[in-house]
């Protein structure tokens, strides 16, 4: 049994994961994407109604140096996977180099 406190993250997008989370025995959850949405955030408009508009099936998953990532589908989203499919596996420095590339 562990004796630390467990936070659940990852693919947690509402009550439903959070409550999953819990009953398997998480004491927390980060829900980060879910926040970039906020008006406190001061991540673009484009950025929040992408993320606010997708469905799960929606998404990309490629992988990567560290496994495998899923991303949103928009034109930063696709870059890695593409170079993924073509089979260069990226590390998570350089996929977030390339993504502050093409959003800044």
């Amino acid at each position: 049994m562990v004796k630390i406190p467990v936070i659940a993250a990852g693919g947690i997008i509402d009550g439903k994961g959070a409550q999953a989370a819990f009953a398997m025995g998480a004491e927390g959850v980060y829900m980060g994407t879910s926040f970039i949405a906020t008006k406190e955030n001061p991540a673009s408009d484009a950025t929040k109604h992408a993320i606010t508009n997708v469905n799960s099936e929606e998404f990309i998953e490629f992988k990567s140096g560290i496994g495998y990532l899923r991303t949103i589908p928009t034109e930063a989203g696709k870059k890695p996977s593409n170079l993924s499919i073509k089979g260069n596996q990226m590390g998570p420095t350089h996929i977030m180099e390339m993504v502050l590339k093409l959003v800044c």
